[in-house]
């Protein structure tokens, strides 16, 4: 059992001292505009503030413990060196005495798999032997081809080459005799003596060999001792075979056995109640079989051993014990003499049998984090399930796991573990994560998946809906989800919840984060990233000030202030060589630390405030080089008013700027097709990475300008997925790749320079990126000259050679310039390579562009009136578009002058764009000036009469309009609704009352304004079918109607889930009110608790429900729970039903 994730009191630590100062600045409220003759000085009317920019500094690296996913077998070497035979990656794994991994040795390779079978060592000679099956790769699954003996020094220098164990067919265990440095391997029913390098001697027969049975050790003596489960004992045999007794037990079931330096026999068993903690795990005899000692689980820190077939693990040395166990992951413990432990590796989740993993192996990479409530850092390990603690000195220790397929995970308040999966569900963790999950619940959150907790619900994103999905905390029922309309891409990217409650949402392609306190709409919205926003974000405090912390698209980390969004710190993280770090996850400490998660290293990057120093300097405007032919005229201005202002008072900025480009230029977008080989070598890790990179690569996309479409290719060509500006359809298409086949790259990039000329926008720039890990086969598919021709079209062609047997000069050659040809010699260096891909694309469009607006020495930005709003920094304003406007852009805000006299508003302005003709080139725009001038004094007045003031007139309000439609006590919105129209066709409703029911509904629905409003029609009775999907077709819906028969049957449940599915569809429309009208004639066959549950989840996505009771069999009481007394209609005669239909259809726009 793990020990449970506890929340103790927040405790604080000190900031540096230059921060210190500026983050109580920044609880003042905002940043200060500095002057580039006084950096450092706020401006007279605002505090000193923390400096963006070069005020973090990497001061430590964290790699997470890496343990053995399945550990098979164990070995200790000198001086307590630990080895662990690993089946989950099939490596075996050499740790230091503390347990840090030291080296991983493997032997895979693409044609070969080594899978190891047992791990023994010789602290004597210091050597380390290793049994490994071969299997040989093919079309079909792997086929077994021999053992072979691999002996390697300490270090993991081979002291000869592979030796066959021709005569061996299946091993087990493995042990040696410290004397000889014989080993002894148990195979076939038999011992086999075995001296490395040399023939192997005559086997011993002894028996059952499999699995348990198997376990072999050797005593300092030259006696072999071997587990037998079957009688509940460990049998002796002298060296050369001869039977020489038995040790007896005493009822426990034996699991391993080991030898240690003394001449004693440790053995591992299983006792009748192996959850107590005073249940014996070792015991140890003499030479003579006494028992001389017995430790418990207690006494060795070690979880019990459940009941199963794993092949358990023990290993003795010169100075301790090691051993396998773990009741629900697994644990590799080593003891020293006294039994002390000085290593603890906890891998993944027990298995009851060990079965070698043959496929390639494919394990998760992700990394999440979260921060505890006493400031530790909890990290979410994907690759082993597993949630890692780190101290505040950077000490990991395993403490929970999560689901295998967990995709990222939350802290709840009072620091329960909220976790989502690969397979859709949103579970909340038992501590420590061992037990079954507190709850779980589906969550529908494919392309997705980040989640968030906070004291009322629980937050996951479901980018495809393009939605915030959320869940009670309690219980997991669904709540109200949260939608932004208008939103593109996958919204959201991220999703996290400040201190107050209050969610935060990342937009990355409108380079935004929007705040809620509920789900009708965004009470803040505020610019993050210039070009794209935040991939990944967390919430967290300067102080006492509430901070969001983002990592942006473009490999920077942004903080800004939760309340208004202004800019506290942006940099681009980096390792000391000047590398950069894969981020995929951000926490912030409570010092003012900020901790990214490094996916490439397994590792959390520890960045904290460093010095305060001065932001740098805004960059002198650089010449331009001179315009081509098919450059873009651009112009601008820059002008402030009025032209006098007095102090105290503020005055308007206006930026304009437009460009007239040639007419051939691409100024609207890229149309990008993804050309992917799936031939039968993508298989596994390759094919996988190329997927999850693409996938990377899509969701960075702002499809408001481009496009994207999947060719794949193996003996031919398909266009898998056309140019689309859906992400979820090319993530979709990437997830239905099967490798098979082989190499027709000419096929390939024919297909998809076809497609662009087919369906491709005459204004936007055409790219084929291709990725291939092979060579192509026969002349005919050579893709050389197909490329020359979709270059000299128009086209940019990148190209991707993976792995080492590409054709790096012909890869080349397709895409015309060394430049566009990347070359990953491993899947993972997929990931930055595509992402430098997007860069190259955009950066050729005519736009790309960063205004950068640095605000003059005495006038200070007015918070908030930025139009449209701007990245707000220390002393400067920045926006960002993505594409050169034709029509021209006009930005604006106010400024306050902190003195009097005539002032430039601002030290420069300057336009970064690409040309058109794909260079980059500079605008700077003028600066203007205002005079402030001091308010005159007003004069004294002389004493006057003191006379009764006349009263001051009482302001009158002039009344806003309101909407008073004819329908009594309705208060209109105007909205329009998105109604599900559910009729009960059981057989109770046959003959007139069905005929009735389907005219008044017909009714009922051409009372709506379609195609503004939109409608679904549900029929149910055992089970409910959507006979109409939502839509604003009004043909469609009558026709659905009219075709609704009869069923016996009345499930009211089914008929509820069915139409909420409906209206939470992507059909919906976000701004419709979701409604569901349902009639029904009889009782609900079945518990009432079913319809209550459906029905309470309706309400809690905002779905008003009306319920119209026909006849005297209606159940009165569950239909007017279901919609509430002012929301149920009762009614004996089916004429009725289009009047009760006719004011439903007034009151649906009525609040």
């Amino acid at each position: 059992m793990f020990p449970p994730l506890s929340r103790p009191a927040p405790r604080w630590r000190g900031w540096p001292a230059p921060v210190a100062a500026g983050a109580l600045a920044v609880a003042a409220g905002v940043l200060a505009p500095l002057s580039s003759a006084d950096r450092g000085r706020a401006a007279p009317d605002r505090p000193a503030q923390i400096l963006p920019g070069e005020s973090y500094v990497l001061t430590a690296t964290w790699p997470l413990p890496e343990s053995p996913g399945e550990p098979v077998d164990v070995a200790l070497g000198v001086g307590g060196d630990l080895y662990v035979a690993d089946g989950r990656r099939n490596t075996v794994m050499a740790y230091d005495p503390a347990g840090r991994l030291r080296a991983t040795w493997a032997r895979t390779s693409e044609l070969e798999l080594y899978v190891p079978v047992t791990v023994a060592a010789d602290p004597q000679r210091d050597l380390v032997h290793i049994v490994w099956q071969r299997y040989r790769r093919g079309a079909g699954a792997p086929t077994a081809a021999g053992l072979f003996l691999d002996t390697r020094q300490a270090d993991g220098t081979a002291v000869r080459p592979l030796q066959s164990l021709t005569f061996i067919q299946t091993a087990t265990d493995m042990a040696v005799h410290a004397a000889s440095g014989t080993l002894y391997v148990t195979a076939d029913g038999r011992i086999y003596p075995v001296r490395p390098g040399a023939i192997p001697g005559t086997p011993i027969e002894v028996g059952d060999t499999r699995g348990r049975a198997g376990q072999v050790g050797v005593t300092s003596d030259g006696r072999l001792a071997i587990v037998r489960p079957a009688t509940r004992s460990v049998a002796l045999h002298s060296a050369d075979g001869a039977p020489v007794g038995t040790l007896d037990l005493d009822g426990h079931a034996p699991l391993a056995v080991a030898g240690d330096a003394d001449g004693n026999l440790d053995v591992l068993v299983r006792g009748p109640a192996p959850d107590d903690p005073g249940a014996k795990l070792v015991m140890t005899f003499d030479a003579v079989g006494r028992l001389v000692r017995a430790r418990t689980v207690a006494a060795l820190s070690a979880p019990p051993v459940p009941d199963g077939a794993w092949p358990w693990s023990l290993a003795a040395g010169p100075g301790g014990l090691a051993l396998v166990t773990g009741a629900a992951r697994f644990h590799v413990l080593s003891h020293d003499a006294e039994g002390v432990v000085r290593a603890r590796l906890v891998g993944g989740v027990v298995r009851s049998a060990y079965t070698p993993r043959l496929g390639a192996e494919t394990s998760r990479q992700g990394l999440a984090l979260a921060l505890q409530a006493d400031g530790h850092v909890l990290a979410h390990d994907a690759r082993d399930a597993s949630l890692v603690r780190f101290d505040a000195d950077g000490r990991p220790s395993v403490v929970g796991g999560t689901p295998d397929d967990a995709v990222d995970v939350a802290l709840g308040p009072d620091g329960e573990v909220y976790a989502t999966t690969e397979g859709g569900k949103v579970v909340r963790l038992m501590a420590g994560g061992v037990e079954p999950p507190a709850w779980e619940a589906a969550c529908d959150c494919a392309l997705g998946g980040r989640i968030a907790a906070g004291p009322g619900a629980v937050y996951v994103t479901r980018p495809r809906d393009q939605a915030v999905a959320t869940f009670n905390p309690a219980d997991g029922l669904r709540l109200r989800p949260f939608r932004l309309p208008g939103s593109v891409g996958l919204w959201p990217s991220d999703v996290t919840v400040a201190g107050d409650g209050r969610l935060f949402s990342g937009d990355l392609v409108a380079a935004q984060v929007q705040g809620w306190l509920r789900a009708d709409a965004p009470d803040v919205v505020w610019q993050a990233g210039l070009l794209a926003g935040p991939r990944r974000m967390t919430a967290g405090r300067f102080g006492v000030v509430p901070v969001i912390a983002a990592v942006m698209a473009d490999g920077f980390v942004e903080i800004h202030t939760a309340v208004d969004g202004n800019l506290v710190a942006r940099w681009r993280p980096a390792l000391p060589d000047g590398a950069p770090i894969e981020m995929a996850d951000i926490a912030l400490g409570t010092g003012g630390e900020v901790y990214l998660a490094d996916a490439r290293a397994r590792a959390v990057r520890v960045f904290a405030p460093g010095a305060s120093v001065p932001p740098t300097p805004p960059p002198e405007p650089s010449p331009s080089p001179t315009p081509s032919s098919l450059s873009c005229a651009v112009r601008g201005d820059k002008r402030a008013g009025p032209a006098e202002v007095v102090l105290g008072q503020t005055a308007a900025v206006t930026l304009t700027l437009a460009a007239r480009c040639p007419s051939s230029t691409r100024v609207i977008g890229a149309d990008i097709v993804l050309v992917m080989d799936r031939s039968g070598s993508m298989t596994g890790p390759k094919l996988a990475a190329a997927q999850g990179a693409a996938q990377a690569f899509a969701e960075l996309l702002d499809v408001r300008h481009h496009r994207l479409g999947l060719v794949s290719f193996s003996d031919g060509a398909t266009v898998d997925v056309p140019l689309t500006d859906s992400v979820a359809d090319v993530i979709d298409g990437l997830g239905r790749l099967v490798p098979e086949g082989e190499t027709n790259m000419a096929a390939a990039v024919g297909a998809a320079l076809q497609h662009l000329r087919d369906r491709g926008r005459a204004e936007a720039l055409p790219v084929i990126v291709l990725l291939t890990d092979g060579q192509y086969t026969g002349a005919a598919a050579d893709p050389r000259p197909v490329a020359a021709d979709a270059r000299s079209w128009g086209a940019q062609v990148y190209a991707i050679g993976l792995g080492s047997d590409v054709a790096g000069d012909v890869l080349t050659a397709v895409a015309g310039d060394p430049s566009r040809y990347f070359f990953a010699p491993s899947p993972s260096e997929l990931y930055p390579i595509y992402s430098q891909i997007l860069r190259l694309v955009l950066a050729s469009l005519a736009g790309n562009l960063i205004i950068d607006d640095a605000m003059g020495a005495d006038v200070a930005y007015v918070d908030g009136s930025a139009n449209p709003g701007a990245l707000v920094g220390a002393g400067r304003l920045r926006w960002g578009r993505s594409l050169l406007p034709a029509t021209g852009i006009t930005l604006t805000y106010r400024v306050r002058p902190s003195i009097a006299g005539c002032l430039p508003t601002n030290e420069q302005a300057v336009a970064d764009y690409t040309d058109a003709d794909g260079v980059r080139r500079q605008f700077v725009f003028p600066v203007p000036t205002v005079c402030v001038v001091t308010p005159s004094p007003t004069p004294t007045a002389s004493p006057t009469p003191t006379v009764t003031p006349t009263p001051t007139a009482t302001p009158t309000v002039v009344p806003r309009p309101i909407f008073l439609p004819l329908c009594a006590k309705c208060l209109s919105e105007a909205q329009h609704a998105d109604v599900a129209v559910v009729i009960d066709t059981s057989e109770s409703m046959a003959g007139a009352k069905l005929e009735q029911a389907r005219l008044a509904a017909v009714a009922f629905v051409n009372r709506l304004d379609l195609p503004d409003d939109q409608a679904a029609v549900v029929g149910f009775s055992t089970s409910a079918r959507v006979a109409a999907e939502l839509t604003g077709n009004r043909d469609a819906l009558e026709a659905a109607i009219l075709g609704l028969a009869n069923s016996p049957g009345t499930r009211i449940d089914r008929a509820l889930a069915a139409a909420e599915r409906e209206l939470l569809s992507r059909r919906r429309k976000p701004r419709n009110r979701p409604v569901v009208v349902l009639l029904s004639d009889g009782a609900h066959n079945g518990p009432a608790e079913d319809v209550l549950k459906v029905a309470a989840e309706l309400r809690a996505f905002g779905v008003v429900t009306y319920a119209i009771g026909l006849g005297q069999d209606v159940d009165r009481a569950l239909l007017e729970a279901i919609a509430g007394p002012g929301r149920t209609y009762f009614v004996s005669d089916p004429g009725a039903l289009e009047t009760i239909y006719r004011d439903i259809a007034a009151a649906i726009p009525c609040r």
